[in-house]
């Protein structure tokens, strides 16, 4: 979010060419009046004047609205962010009324707030009495926005969703479990809003609470849904987990960037241990009739996983074996695979004197092994 945010305060920072491109819109504007469509006509010039007047207002904030559907924890979300409990959570009735802003640097935002009609009682300023907390200077200049739920019966929620909506720099969508493929989202700001997919982010809450087994399926028809949309969809997820010293269990998709899983695995070197679960099936969203959001079809083990650990390629293979022979053996004990569809293994030559193996099939090739670099790791 933090590579957004910048170019969100790039657009609003004097000395860009955005006043220039105003500017020539505006001169466009005023040429078309009388030959083309009047309502075109009065679109572009709503974007001009509302452009104009935002550069006329602080350009060391950026305002970055946060909107979601009732219960999707959009406003948990702001006060998270903000550190403060400032704005009311439901799940089931809409909570917020209206818009909430909470400020980080105070200087220059009176004016910015009295335009995004932000009335003094539904202000908070991080550097007032109230903040509790030390910041980075990350949010230095932030106007942090907590709107009314979108899909709430009240009309007025959704006129104040619209109207800031137009008026923000940048924009958090928070989607959730029960509610992310919902058309009032989607039809109504989505697929309109895609050429603004730059200062734009989409967060998919609550995916704790979907079976682990599901999840997967769920991020892929967010995918799905978004991309339909019109949104060059790149995914990203909380890497506080990768600084944690404890145990990481890393799952890659079969398609995941051998590079990308190299850079985790080079990074908890000297942080702890990471286990590496190589893909099991390939998911694909079902087609078929009745198939329900998330629902997905297994299609077995990829044919070939190729992964990059400490500058060493190594391809996993999946191997057809004999479902009455598929037997493991390793760490004193031994027993039968539960499926012989869903094995992958590296050859035994490829794997030899790079990795130690703990458990092998029974033609040696190691199902379960760890890296052979002198190092503890386990005892007894």
């Amino acid at each position: 979010m933090t590579s957004l945010l910048e170019g969100a305060k790039k657009l609003v920072t004097r000395g860009t060419d955005t006043g220039a491109r105003l500017e020539g819109l505006g001169a466009a504007t005023e040429a078309a009046r009388g030959r083309l469509d009047d309502e075109l006509v009065g679109r572009a010039a709503t974007v001009v004047e509302r452009g104009t007047s935002r550069l006329r207002l602080s350009a060391h904030h950026t305002v970055v609205g946060i909107a979601g559907a009732t219960g999707s924890g959009k406003s948990s979300t702001f006060n998270a962010l903000t550190g403060l409990e400032l704005s009311a959570v439901g799940v089931r009735r809409p909570t917020t009324s209206w818009a909430t802003a909470c400020v980080w640097g105070t200087e220059g935002a009176g004016e910015l707030l009295e335009w995004l009609g932000i009335p003094p009682r539904h202000q908070t300023t991080r550097d007032s009495m109230l903040d509790t907390r030390r910041e980075s200077n990350a949010l230095e200049g932030v106007v942090l926005l907590d709107l009314p739920d979108h899909d709430s019966t009240e009309v007025a929620h959704h006129l104040e969703v619209d109207r800031l909506v137009a008026l923000a720099d940048m924009f958090v969508w928070v989607l959730d479990p029960q509610k992310y493929a919902d058309a009032a989202i989607h039809d109504r700001y989505l697929a309109p809003m895609r050429t603004h997919a730059d200062v734009m982010v989409v967060v998919l809450n609550h995916i704790d609470t979907v079976p682990a087994e599901g999840r997967e399926a769920m991020l892929a028809d967010v995918r799905r849904l978004l991309e339909a949309d019109g949104f060059p969809v790149i995914r990203s997820r909380n890497t506080a987990a990768l600084d944690d010293p404890g145990l990481l269990v890393l799952t890659p998709p079969a398609e995941m960037d051998a590079e990308e899983l190299t850079k985790i695995v080079d990074r908890r070197r000297t942080i702890g241990p990471t286990m590496i679960v190589a893909p099991k099936w390939l998911a694909l969203p079902a087609s078929q009739r009745g198939a329900k959001p998330g629902w997905v079809h297994l299609l077995g083990a990829p044919e070939e996983w190729t992964a990059t650990i400490e500058g060493k390629e190594l391809t996993f293979t999946r191997s057809m074996l004999d479902h009455r022979t598929a037997k493991w053996a390793g760490l004193g004990a031994q027993g039968s695979l539960p499926s012989d569809q869903a094995i992958l293994t590296v050859g035994v030559d490829t794997a030899q004197g790079f990795l130690a193996p703990l458990v092998v099939d029974e033609q040696d090739r190691p199902l379960v092994a760890y890296l052979a670099d002198d190092g503890s790791y386990l005892d007894g």
